[in-house]
């Protein structure tokens, strides 16, 4: 089964197997409900983190954003703050 254009263009779309999609966001939903707890005791316990964190999803979004316009550019830019950060 092929997916359409919009799919393709995302990090779910790199199958055209459905399946392998719908299983790739299921597994990714358990591992995130799983690991939420301790996550937020971590970032809580460290309010300079916490900072960072949200600032780089207000980068993520905005990279989204901009994919969402056909705005490309390297996503190695995204990557960048933290590894000036560790």
């Amino acid at each position: 089964m092929r997916c359409s254009r919009w799919i393709d263009s995302t990090a779910v779309g790199m199958t055209s197997e459905v399946p392998l999609m719908v299983a790739a966001i299921l597994s990714s939903a358990v591992v995130m409900v799983l690991c939420a707890e301790k996550i937020n005791d971590y970032v809580s316990r460290y309010p300079g983190f916490k900072t960072l964190t949200l600032l780089f999803l207000v980068m993520l979004g905005a990279m989204l954003m901009a994919e969402g316009f056909e705005i490309h550019f390297n996503k190695g830019l995204c990557i960048l703050p933290w590894r000036l950060v560790y």
